[in-house]
């Protein structure tokens, strides 16, 4: 036997829309949030001061909105400091950083937001600068015409001593001569550990040759050869 399903309708006269919330349709459920029907029947929010019509565990949707992303119902943004760029940039630095290795001076550390790299970056005239950069145009008085490097390596660093214009390659030179560049199983695209490299130059130094270790191993035979020659992997020694 099948049972009648009452489908439960609007409760303002007239109105022969389905239920939606709180015995009204969606239209009137709408209207009657916007005009603070709920008041009534629903109280006020339970924040002190506060008359706008219960949501959720007593609150409001904008105190509930707060406890429930950052717990606290009185939570606001971070006071955004005003004043020129120049001002708003030195606020935010703090000069009193770490002298690093090679260096006479201490890092300038930018305070604020930084990227995964660790680059900070400012809103000049709606546009985003990086730190590094706007601290050496403020040093030079004028935009840098190449990339704007580090000498102490700390990305968070705006002091203009430890800043100098250089090409894509010089950064590449200035790695390889501190010794920064990752080598071996260091680098994030490698496929194979030290430990599989090193295995693999013992077994051609014995005179297994490169196509019955490329299928012992399951691997290209131009990965193989890159090794034995020396193109690549030059750093694991046997």
């Amino acid at each position: 036997m099948t049972e009648n399903i009452v489908t439960r309708m609007c409760s303002v006269n007239g109105c022969e829309s389905k239920h939606r919330a709180r015995g009204y349709c969606s239209v009137h459920y709408k209207r009657a949030s916007k005009d603070g029907e709920f008041v009534a029947f629903l109280g006020t929010c339970r924040v002190e001061g506060c008359e706008l019509p219960r949501d959720a565990k007593g609150y409001c949707s904008k105190h509930y909105g707060r406890v429930h992303k950052y717990g606290d119902v009185n939570f606001t943004k971070a006071w955004r400091p005003q004043g020129t760029v120049e001002e708003r940039f030195w606020i935010r630095v703090n000069k009193d950083g770490p002298i690093q290795p090679r260096m006479d001076t201490p890092c300038w550390l930018w305070l604020a937001w930084t990227n995964k790299k660790g680059y900070g970056a400012i809103d000049v005239d709606g546009v985003a600068w990086l730190v590094h950069r706007y601290s050496w145009c403020l040093a030079h008085g004028v935009e840098p015409s190449l990339n704007v490097l580090h000498h102490c390596d700390v990305p968070a660093c705006v002091n203009p001593d430890h800043l100098f214009e250089g090409t894509l390659n010089d950064n590449v030179q200035d790695m390889i001569a501190k010794g920064r560049q990752p080598k071996g199983e260091e680098w994030s695209f490698a496929k194979l550990t030290n430990e599989q490299v090193r295995e693999i130059k013992i077994r051609l130094r014995d005179g297994e040759r490169v196509g019955e270790l490329a299928r012992a191993l399951n691997l290209d035979r131009r990965r193989i050869t890159a090794i034995k020659t020396g193109t690549a992997w030059r750093c694991i020694e046997i």
